[in-house]
């Protein structure tokens, strides 16, 4: 990886990021993405999100994220975290940051329900 590469948790001030991230996936795998600030808000970001997001942040830019979803199997009364897709920015591809954000994505998963 070249320069510092710090994995958090995404905060309200990443939605405009997060929204560019969302198109570059879509511009990638298709098809043409409809998130906005809002959506991203509303299921990332406020006081009890839906997901949770990690994001990659070099340099001063988010580099790339993560989202794990929450789901439960009732007939077996567990509840898990899935990594429900990751993406990182085609100049930050190759330098180990997917990976970083796997294993984030792997330890927040070991936290259990509590954690994501």
């Amino acid at each position: 990886m070249s320069g510092e590469v710090a994995l958090r948790p995404a905060r309200p001030g990443d939605a405009a990021a997060l929204v560019a991230l969302a198109q570059a996936l879509a511009a990638h795998h298709g098809p043409d993405s409809t998130a906005t600030a809002e959506t991203i808000a509303r299921d990332a970001l406020g006081v009890a999100p839906w997901v949770h997001v990690i994001v990659a942040e070099a340099e001063g830019e988010i580099a790339g994220r993560a989202v794990l979803g929450r789901t439960a199997y009732l007939p077996f009364g567990s509840r898990h975290a899935e990594i429900q897709d990751h993406f990182v920015t085609g100049a930050r591809r190759g330098c180990g940051i997917g990976t970083a954000l796997v294993a984030a994505c792997v330890e927040a998963r070991a936290a259990g329900p509590a954690g994501p």
